[in-house]
């Protein structure tokens, strides 16, 4: 079990801060953040001496992989540059948001199973592509109430392709309010790391674990049973390294 910390905690312009992080530590980074020389500038200085893994969160602003109207090769390049990224440094794993959170809520039926549709073959694609550069590329669910997929759907559009993997995110399947006994039992240990993050089911406020109403003693019990290899990323908003290590260290308790 590896436990990382995304780099969402520090702010667009403050991921250098992560430096200062425990060693044991890993590091998850929203390449949105920053270019392709930043990244190979910093990368290689936050992961000095550092022990933990490394992964990355690829591109999802204006990259909405179900929009039908979208030409999807305007929108490979981006991603080509993420893999190339990841395996220069080696990442553990790579996060693709399936679509966008931004949808209507008047859309039709239609509309909605063929957005679905399109947000399926597009991450298939990707997938593949990212395995030729080794790279494991993990599926998250969305946090929007109104969105694209509820847990029923996204379970059963992206489920059934046994060469996808996935990252749950736990503060986006309490506000859809995901069961998540459900959720393990279907994906199994085909989940290989969790957003960690709270909420009140109000917002996706991304509080740390126990701060909100997710249930994390249900949750530790079935990450021992199902899947006990995956990586937690706590993903928390604006906290500081002072609090970040200490939730950590109570995590790794709930563990042992």
């Amino acid at each position: 079990m590896e436990i990382e910390i995304s780099n969402y905690a520090f702010g667009e312009f403050h991921t250098h801060e992560m430096k200062n992080l425990r060693k044991d530590l890993g590091i998850e980074v929203f390449l949105e953040y920053g270019n392709e020389y930043y990244w190979n500038s910093i990368l290689p200085f936050l992961m000095e001496d550092r022990s933990g893994t490394l992964s990355v969160h690829g591109p999802f602003s204006c990259m909405d992989l179900s929009d039908i109207e979208t030409d999807f090769e305007l929108q490979k390049p981006s991603w080509i540059w993420t893999f190339e990224l990841c395996q220069k440094h080696k990442v553990k794993h790579c996060v693709c948001h399936p679509y966008s959170g931004m949808r209507t809520d008047n859309e039709n039926m239609t509309s909605r199973i063929n957005a679905q549709k399109c947000s399926v073959e597009r991450v298939l694609i990707l997938a593949e592509l990212a395995r030729k550069y080794s790279v494991d590329l993990l599926v998250e669910n969305l946090p929007d109430k109104k969105g694209l997929m509820n847990e029923e759907e996204f379970l059963s559009c992206f489920g059934p392709y046994k060469e996808l993997s996935f990252v749950i995110d736990t503060g986006h399947a309490n506000l859809q309010e995901w069961d998540m006994d459900h959720v393990f039992k279907v994906l199994g240990d085909r989940i290989k790391a969790f957003h960690i993050n709270d909420n009140n089911k109000d917002k996706d406020s991304h509080l740390m674990a126990w701060e909100g109403t997710f249930d994390w003693d249900d949750f530790f019990e079935n990450y021992m049973k199902f899947t006990p290899d995956a990586t937690l990323v706590l993903e928390y908003h604006k906290k500081d390294i002072k609090e970040i290590e200490a939730s950590s260290n109570r995590i790794k308790k709930m563990l042992l």
